[in-house]
């Protein structure tokens, strides 16, 4: 419930994990409030563990998760 729609949440996700931008670039972009973009990218941090309990996966998108420092999958060539 304290999550925005999903359609939101997937662009704000998309602009932080694969382009980078800061939360007040997201929030000026989408028209929301800062804190609402801080509080999602604070959550991405905060469940960055979940994520190395995950079993190992390949990735699908141009960019690594933030916070990656080696890419499961070895000699990957885009």
């Amino acid at each position: 419930d304290s999550l925005p729609p999903y359609a939101l949440l997937d662009r704000m996700l998309e602009l932080f994990l694969e382009h980078r931008w800061t939360a007040e670039a997201i929030a000026e972009e989408l028209n929301i409030e800062v804190e609402l973009s801080r509080s999602i990218i604070k959550t991405v941090y905060f469940n960055e563990f979940k994520r190395r309990q995950m079993p190992p996966t390949l990735r699908v998108s141009r960019k690594a998760w933030v916070g990656r420092i080696y890419p499961i999958a070895q000699r990957f060539r885009e």
